[in-house]
């Protein structure tokens, strides 16, 4: 196998999640064989998470700014950094969520690399056109040239993928296949054998170990929360740290006191995080998108069970190899009668119209009948597609309304947890096909093909059929 001599990552930042960790573990693959590795991010990390050779580009940072100066200058910074930090310029330029619309520098960044004949693994962990409008509609206004800066190809540009929805959006983009790669992450998850176990509650503890971005669909957490038992207490680890995020999560927090439900939120910055994972009856997940869905395997990994909601999309990847997550349920559907339906109408048609519109695509009384349709079902409204403010108004209802809480714990679905037998079956399977060492030999070998391609661009990739 050709191995790369050294490699630069390149991402917004380091901070606790999913691309800090693919990262780590990227990196501690090639320590293990001598490669040298750097990581250069658009500002200084807060926390040691354990990744060495860091340079900062401030440029680089999350930002709407469109850059004032050329490609090239940018592109130069970055051989300055890699020089600095490696001493020599890198064989593989590894670069994270560059379409992403955090900035907008860094797909100028990634065409000038790639028109410079750099090898490049762009590795994307989410799209701007997967439901992130204002994203795409930053990229699209401010990007010459959209499809070809956004998503250069070719020979010696590859593309690796967390999951095989998002590489079979790429394929259907007139990508070149060869130049596609599956690259699941690892988990390595492991908790301190010596952690103190917390008495938080007299009841039941529910873990919701992520951070409180829009996506892991709070609400519904909140939900389960008015219908528990007086003593059961859940409990999200994280606060989020994006300027956007940031309100809605802190009216969650006000919500959830002014109606007295017993959650306990930024827990992970209250606690020791082993501690809290010790210490839980089940880790809960509600939310209603993932890239990966780590959470929906570090729970067996943690001896513990999982219980809330699914994602086909996602999970179906991991039944395939064989992990069981048959005591979750996909949708949470309720009633009409209990929802304010003009309301959701009206919601449902202004957000159609404006992510069409942000979008650029055309949009037809179709479009609307056929999504108020898919949303308003016989069966009522998936909990999950409500907006925060008809959330808050059922959780309200509940809270006040004892008929109404029965009612609507009636038909639910059980939170009913997994068997013993069942996770320690998922964490044999999750150990023996998502472990460090599959995921190096897999890394290494996309590297030994970028290092073999011929240096040649392409024609680019069409995004606007994603």
């Amino acid at each position: 196998m050709s191995y790369p001599h050294s490699v630069i990552f390149i991402h917004y930042h380091l901070r606790g999640g999913g691309v800090t960790k693919v990262i780590s573990h990227a990196q501690e693959t090639l320590n293990k064989l001598g490669i040298n590795s750097a990581v250069i991010v658009g500002e200084e990390p807060t926390i040691d998470f354990g990744i060495k050779n860091i340079g900062v580009i401030e440029d680089l940072a999350y930002s709407t700014n469109k850059p004032s100066y050329k490609p090239n200058q940018l592109r130069q910074q970055a051989y300055d950094k890699a020089k600095q930090l490696l001493g020599s310029m890198p064989d593989i330029w590894h670069i994270h969520n560059h379409s992403l619309g955090k900035n907008l520098t860094t797909p100028l960044l990634v065409k000038s690399l790639a028109d410079d004949s750099q090898r490049i693994l762009l590795q994307p962990h989410d799209f701007a056109e997967d439901g992130r409008a204002n994203n795409y509609k930053l990229i699209k206004q401010n990007l010459d040239n959209f499809s070809a800066t956004l998503y250069p190809q070719g020979m010696h540009i590859h593309y690796a993928f967390i999951n095989n929805r998002d590489l079979t959006f790429m394929a259907n983009a007139n990508a070149c296949k060869s130049n596609l790669h599956y690259l699941p992450n690892a988990v390595d998850f492991s908790s301190s054998n010596t952690a103190e176990e917390l008495k938080l509650c007299n009841g039941k503890f529910f873990l919701y170990p992520v951070r409180g971005i829009r996506r892991k669909n709070l609400g519904e957490m909140l939900l389960w929360s008015s219908i528990a038992e007086e003593d059961d207490l859940f409990a999200i680890t994280l606060a989020p740290k994006n300027q956007v995020a940031i309100p809605i999560y802190n009216d969650w927090v006000e919500f959830s006191n002014r109606q007295n439900l017993n959650i306990l939120f930024d827990a992970g910055n209250k606690y020791d995080y082993d501690s809290l994972i010790k210490s839980c009856d089940s880790f809960i997940s509600t939310s209603i998108a993932e890239g990966f869905g780590l959470g929906f395997l570090e729970a067996s990994l943690a001896e513990k069970p999982l219980i809330g909601r699914k994602l086909p999309e996602i999970t179906n990847e991991f039944e395939d190899v064989g992990v069981s997550f048959d005591t979750l349920y996909q949708s949470l559907n309720i009633k009409s009668e209990f929802i304010d339906i003009d309301l959701l109408q009206e919601k449902i048609t202004a957000g159609i119209k404006y992510s069409y519109s942000a979008y650029e695509l055309k949009i037809s009384k179709q479009d609307y009948d056929d999504c108020i349709n898919s949303t308003i079902t016989d069966d009522g409204v998936d909990f999950g597609k409500l907006d925060e403010e008809l959330q808050q108004a059922l959780i309200s209802k509940v809270c006040k309304d004892e008929k109404i809480k029965k009612e609507i714990s009636n038909y639910l679905p059980s939170l009913t947890p997994a068997q013993p037998s069942t996770i320690n079956n998922n964490q044999k399977i999750i150990k023996e096909t998502y472990n460090l060492n599959k995921y190096g030999q897999t890394l290494l070998s996309i590297y030994e093909n970028i290092l073999n391609s011929k240096i040649k661009v392409d024609e680019e990739i069409d995004a606007n059929k994603f």
